[in-house]
């Protein structure tokens, strides 16, 4: 059995990982970090833990440049939320992945022109 307090140690070393750049260590942490939270809590696949890494993770690959791997788990993050704070649309998680989602909507558009 693992602690959850792993998932939670894994994630936040990726986002240290994170502040020095070091991206591929970073990904590799918060992945390791959302395989862990999906074993405990299976039964809750919108968990507030779950939706933390989809988040952190997006984070990672907007550092990364890898723009579609970012939306695609920001995505995940956003309807993970919305159906974890259905009674709360403005809960910090739900705001937090549809900023995200904005500004990297803007940078493909950007691009584009």
């Amino acid at each position: 059995i693992i602690h959850p307090d792993f998932a939670i140690i894994f994630n936040n070393i990726g986002m240290v990982y994170l502040k020095q750049k070091n991206v591929v260590k970073a990904l590799e942490c918060c992945l390791r970090s959302l395989e862990i939270k999906k074993r405990i809590y299976s039964e809750f696949p919108h968990h507030p833990y779950i939706i933390n890494s989809f988040y952190s993770i997006g984070l990672i690959y907007e550092e990364m440049g890898d723009i579609d791997e970012a939306l695609k788990y920001f995505n995940k993050s956003n309807e993970s939320a919305n159906i974890a704070y259905v009674t709360n649309k403005n809960h910090p998680d739900i705001l937090n992945s549809l900023e995200k989602l904005k500004t990297l909507n803007e940078k493909i558009k950007t691009h584009e022109n």
